[in-house]
């Protein structure tokens, strides 16, 4: 089966793989994705922005139990093995670690950081102020890549994160209000209603 991508979906499935997407090599090459069951609405809006593409062989599926203590079903989303996967796999992955390509982050537009938002990115409040502080959890990846999307997010859209660390993990950080407003006001458009949440709509 040939995969073509839109320019569109381009920015999905980057945007997911810098999130919570994961290809895995056997004899091939598969991609996949977790997404929480109370996001359903989420990894569905996936599938049918993608599912033109001839990536997947199926609509999403209420798969297993997670591991950690609360153990909650998630839905899977994934895709049989395909060459398509290879060229991603090799640059995205090194011994067997996820890794940052720099030349794949420098093609993320306000969409793939939005999907990348949806899939990682979280909105909190502090002491009740209208803008609290948006965060990244990014600790699948060195430190190193982290430092590199950090200078990469600051020359393509002009907002400052920093490194956080939590105990022996590393997150990214923005909490100025005026970068934080304008972050989500990048961000906004490309929300699925189900994640507003991550705007600070409950």
């Amino acid at each position: 089966m040939d995969i073509a991508l839109t320019s569109r979906q381009e920015q999905i499935f980057l945007g997911t793989m810098f999130g919570d997407g994961m290809l895995r090599a056997r004899t091939g090459v598969l991609f996949s994705t977790k997404i929480k069951l109370d996001d359903k609405d989420y990894v569905f809006w996936k599938y049918d922005q993608l599912k033109s593409s001839e990536m997947f062989h199926r609509p999403p599926r209420l798969n297993g139990i997670q591991r950690g203590p609360t153990r909650k079903p998630f839905y899977i989303l994934s895709t049989k093995q395909n060459v398509f996967f290879e060229p991603y796999y090799r640059q995205f992955y090194h011994d067997g670690r996820k890794r940052v390509p720099a030349g794949l982050l420098e093609k993320l537009n306000e969409l793939g950081m939005a999907v990348w938002y949806q899939d990682d990115g979280s909105f909190s409040t502090n002491s009740g102020t209208l803008f609290g502080r948006i965060k990244f959890s990014t600790q699948c990846f060195p430190l190193e890549d982290q430092k590199a999307i950090v200078r990469w997010i600051d020359g393509r859209f002009g907002l400052r994160f920093h490194i956080n660390r939590d105990r022996n993990y590393f997150h990214l950080i923005l909490n100025r209000k005026d970068e934080v407003k304008e972050f989500l006001e990048l961000v906004e458009p490309f929300i699925v209603p189900c994640m507003s949440r991550k705007l600070g709509i409950k």
